[in-house]
């Protein structure tokens, strides 16, 4: 699910609060066995925190502000 939404929302935040939200649950469950799960978690969990975000706006505004530039041209 948290692949799902990293995809579709194209941001982190939310595929990182559904792996912290698994990693809550299972956390709950009194298991060993669930440890390398929650290790592959908690890695996302870093990759994603780590992940650069897009500043999609500024992008756009500064793609505007060029395309004003380049019309200003004589």
């Amino acid at each position: 699910m948290a692949n799902q939404r990293l995809l579709v929302e194209r941001g982190t935040d939310g595929a990182r609060a559904l792996l912290e939200s698994a990693d809550s649950i299972l956390l709950s469950v009194d298991d060993s066995g669930v440890m390398p799960v929650r290790s592959a978690i908690a890695n996302e969990i870093i990759a994603l925190k780590l992940a650069k975000t897009i500043d999609r706006q500024g992008l756009y505004l500064q793609l505007s502000a060029i395309k004003q530039q380049i019309q200003a041209l004589p």
